[in-house]
């Protein structure tokens, strides 16, 4: 595949699927693996991992303490009463940051790290929050960001996007983290370097693999197009 026979960068929801597969092969698959493992409990090495690869692991006092220890316990506990939406989830993350902070295992707040580990415990129709994520949706807090996807239609572009993915060669690729991707994109992360080794990833695939990606990621933008999640300060720009 030639790079001239690619689509161009601005169909971003093609290159966010093709970017962020390179991700889920090295990284998330093989966490959530670990944890299916553990009879999908947080084990505190696989915790700590997740924090360095996600590079929130610098707001932790100590993780061979027993406050980080005793942490991942309050997870793994408070993981069984996990909200229904996006709202109260946001909620239910800062509550757990207050919690870690209570404890000492935190040097501060840690709400974005809450978000990704409970991501690793129940992915379905969760996202992370990261500041780049945020100024994808054009809102710049937390809590505004996860009131932005819940009113700009998150679940429902979550629906279409995994149908999408079911019917293809990809089926356990996650959606929620390809949306997460797509909007990290679109607030400027990466930039010509990512989408560089991004295309080189793509190329260096076997055939068949390659060319499985590609018909998703093809099928995805078709499907969804690059404005089915539309961001906050677009939406005022429009008038609408």
């Amino acid at each position: 595949m030639q790079s001239s026979n690619l689509p161009d960068e601005a169909n971003s929801l093609f290159w966010a699927i093709i970017g962020y597969s390179r991700w889920w092969l090295s990284t998330d698959a093989p966490f959530l693996d670990r944890i299916a493992q553990n009879e999908g409990r947080l084990e505190i090495e696989t915790a700590s991992n997740i924090m360095t690869n996600y590079n929130v692991a610098r707001g932790f006092e100590n993780r061979a303490s027993i406050e980080f220890s005793k942490a991942i316990e309050i997870v793994n506990s408070r993981a069984l009463c996990w909200p229904d939406n996006l709202q109260e989830r946001y909620f239910f993350c800062e509550r757990l940051a207050k919690e870690w902070h209570a404890i000492s295992a935190t040097r501060n707040l840690q709400i974005s790290a809450a978000t990704k580990v409970m991501w690793f415990l129940r992915p379905q129709c969760w996202t992370m929050f990261d500041s780049y994520a945020a100024k994808g949706m054009g809102v710049s807090s937390a809590e505004q960001f996860y009131a932005a996807l819940e009113s700009n239609g998150f679940s429902g572009a979550v629906a279409r996007l995994t149908t999408v993915i079911t019917n293809s060669e990809w089926p356990s690729l996650p959606a929620t983290k390809v949306i997460d991707f797509y909007l990290m994109r679109r607030g400027s992360f990466g930039g010509a370097a990512e989408m560089s080794d991004t295309k080189a990833y793509l190329q260096a695939m076997p055939d068949t693999a390659r060319k499985s990606l590609f018909e998703l990621a093809t099928d995805a933008q078709d499907e969804l197009g690059d404005e089915f999640l539309p961001a906050i300060a677009r939406k005022r720009r429009s008038g609408k």
